[in-house]
């Protein structure tokens, strides 16, 4: 059942900025959704970290410069064992290195000559908001997710009789996901401290 969960709330989170489908509907009773289930999302918004001349924040020799997420707090023991199991595969976009558990990615935008960031969002379920705790540059960033739990009313969803949607993406409290219709977020950390959010473009 988690695998199924899982695999349902990242379809249709993948869903979430292209198309509604008509097939879903609000549940008409809480019965319908099992409680306290942790779960993942997956949502097409692409990170990328620079400084105040837009100069990229990561290097890739240097891991120390990739950002982490979680879905909670994390020490740092559990931030350095997120780059124990990482791999590399090939794709139209180039090579995408996946770490920490295959939650987090980067490849090289070959466009803007900068690192390319994604990751998943977590939730739980019969929560309508969930943060997910990002690290980066020596912050503690926070991802606000806001979730729509969905029924399916013709078939059955991946295997699932429900399913997740986002409705919202807040970084730092910033909207990042309503009219970013490229799905480019870029987090400026200037030298001198602070963090500027911009959606779209630099």
């Amino acid at each position: 059942m988690k695998r199924s969960l899982f695999l349902t709330a990242a379809v249709l989170s993948c869903l979430w900025l292209t198309a509604g489908c008509d097939i879903f509907e609000i549940p008409q009773t809480d019965s319908e959704i099992p409680e306290n289930v942790g779960f993942y999302t997956y949502a097409n918004l692409f990170f990328y970290f620079v400084d105040e001349n837009g100069d990229d924040l990561i290097t890739f020799e240097d891991k120390s410069t990739w950002p982490l997420t979680f879905p909670r707090k994390a020490g740092e023991e559990e931030r350095a064992m997120a780059f124990e199991s990482m791999s590399a595969t090939t794709r139209e976009v180039g090579t995408v290195y996946l770490y920490n558990g295959e939650s987090n990615s980067l490849v090289q935008d070959a466009e803007l000559s900068l690192w390319r960031f994604q990751t998943f969002f977590w939730g739980r379920t019969k929560e309508t908001e969930y943060n997910t705790y990002l690290y980066m540059h020596g912050d503690v960033d926070s991802l606000t997710v806001s979730y729509r739990y969905l029924t399916a009313a013709e078939t059955q969803a991946v295997g699932g009789s429900w399913a997740v949607n986002i409705e919202s993406v807040k970084y730092n409290g910033v909207e990042i996901a309503d009219g970013n219709e490229n799905g480019k977020v870029f987090v400026q950390k200037p030298s001198q401290g602070g963090t500027i959010v911009k959606v779209g473009s630099l």
